[in-house]
């Protein structure tokens, strides 16, 4: 039961990153916040950006360090 619902979770973090992502790549060209100055929009884009890949980086070492038979 745990291990499904590890998987669960991390799926769900994998797809949160995704969004997280999408919606940095979004803010960088200029789809979202279309009234923030593009200074700011770049620069929150960014850090949506690295935040995102960031917490997928995160929950894959987790992966590996909870199952390391699993690849």
């Amino acid at each position: 039961m745990a291990l499904q619902t590890q998987k669960i979770l991390d799926t769900f973090g994998y797809v949160v990153s995704a969004i997280v992502i999408l919606v940095g790549l979004a803010m960088i060209f200029g789809f979202l916040l279309t009234q923030t100055p593009e200074n700011y929009r770049i620069l929150f884009g960014i850090v949506l950006l690295l935040y995102g890949i960031y917490r997928s980086i995160t929950i894959r070492i987790k992966q590996k360090k909870n199952f390391p038979n699993e690849e």
